[in-house]
């Protein structure tokens, strides 16, 4: 490995670790930390913000909000009739249509209270983590057979306990150590190292499992947006533009006609290393030619995508939330294919800021929103914790091995 190739690789995982630390202070920031009462006084108009605490249960349609009362009498924010009615220690009765302070009542264009997270988090369900961790697991099942159906589909003869093995290797690397890297190059280097004969196959299996994982995800959201009510409506035309995309690529990268039309082989033999290119791009048409691989891989990823957004739904419910599930497939399909763009390791920040901002569309708590983001993130890290198992049991240091080679690899390039 040459010095510049070290630096350039130390620079990239780096950058990446900054971005994911700049997305989770701006999350952090975003989120309210303390119980909040937010008023919009006249239409059009600032909204105010008032610091204090909510008294019961935070998900009612009516509750009791002690406020703090230090902080708004040194605040301007709200009319004096408003502040000239706080005193210490007064609890304003607080609902969607009205707000009332010592018994005298206030007129607003628009109120809600936000819990701070802390809040949220303590009142999380145990009775939802539990079923939300097994669907996850179940899903991490069917992405693994996925793969062995790909791999079974060119010739690439794997039992499917080993693909288990280096998947979950993979997971641990993706959600625990995330680096820009990430699993798929152990899972890239394992396979090819399997079966040499047939490197440029084996090496595409793993584009193609995830790009069929992309396209499932982009397919089941499009169909849930339009399924939706107008809350999702600003988000139809770019989701299903994205959608029409992949299947338009797709088909330029398979169809003869199409290929021709965009002069795809000419383009292929002038890039740099063309042989290599052009090898993959026959390993890519010989899994287009199995139609029925790849159909059972699609379903098998629709199923996947379905269970992530039935843990995400259970972990939402455990939290208060009460949207419905078709809003969390919304949520999770939308959210989790903007967070596959690696923008930072393990889509770290991006994915909290998203399911954030999706719930709050929906007409939810942003707060809920990131909490729950949060919750199933540590759940996927349990899940890559369980990869981490396989590097230490018997086999592990062959595996151990394979990953050095592989960054090493890269590293050079």
């Amino acid at each position: 490995m040459t010095q510049g190739s070290l630096h350039l690789s130390l620079a990239k995982k780096i950058g990446g670790l900054l971005i994911a630390v700049l997305l989770v202070w701006a999350v952090a920031r975003s989120v309210p930390w303390q119980d909040r009462l937010l008023i919009t006084w006249e239409k059009n108009g600032d909204q105010a913000e008032y610091v204090g605490t909510i008294g019961g249960a935070w998900q009612e349609n009516r509750v009791q909000y002690e406020l703090d009362v230090p902080e708004v009498d040194a605040s301007p924010l709200g009319p004096d009739e408003w502040l000239r009615h706080v005193k210490e220690g007064a609890t304003a009765t607080v609902a969607q249509s009205e707000l009332t302070v010592s018994g005298q009542s206030f007129e607003f264009h628009h109120l809600e209270w936000r819990p701070g997270i802390p809040r949220v988090m303590r009142e999380l369900r145990l009775s939802a983590v539990l079923p939300a961790f097994l669907i996850l697991i179940a899903c991490s099942l069917l992405v693994i057979t996925r793969w062995y159906v790909l791999l079974l589909a060119v010739g690439c003869s794997t039992r499917w306990f080993q693909v288990l093995r280096v998947t979950y290797v993979g997971l641990f690397f993706n959600l625990v150590l995330p680096g820009m890297n990430g699993g798929d190059l152990a899972r890239a280097y394992w396979i090819v190292k399997g079966h040499p004969e047939k490197r440029a196959v084996a090496l595409m299996s793993v584009f193609v499992d995830r790009l069929l994982g992309l396209f499932a995800m982009t397919l089941l959201a499009t169909l849930a947006i339009y399924t939706n009510d107008e809350r999702f409506g600003s988000l139809r035309l770019p989701v299903l533009a994205v959608f029409a995309a992949m299947f338009v690529g797709g088909l330029a990268l398979i169809n003869p006609h199409l290929r021709h039309l965009v002069r795809f082989d000419t383009i292929i033999g002038k890039l740099p290393g063309g042989e290599k290119m052009r090898s993959l791009d026959s390993a890519l048409r010989l899994y287009a030619s199995r139609p029925g691989a790849v159909s059972i891989s699609i379903i098998l990823s629709m199923a996947n995508h379905v269970g992530a957004a039935s843990a995400l739904y259970l972990l939402g419910q455990g939290l208060g939330d009460t949207h419905g599930f078709l809003d969390y497939v919304c949520l999770a399909t939308v959210v989790n294919t903007l967070s596959a763009v690696p923008l930072t390791p393990g889509g770290l920040g991006v994915g909290e800021m998203l399911s954030g901002s999706m719930l709050a569309l929906a007409g939810g708590s942003y707060t809920i929103g990131v909490a729950a983001s949060i919750t199933y993130r540590v759940g996927l890290f349990a899940l890559g914790l369980l990869g981490g198992l396989v590097l230490v049991l018997p086999g592990g240091a062959a595996i151990r091995k394979d990953i050095a080679e592989a960054e090493a690899s890269v590293d050079s390039d």
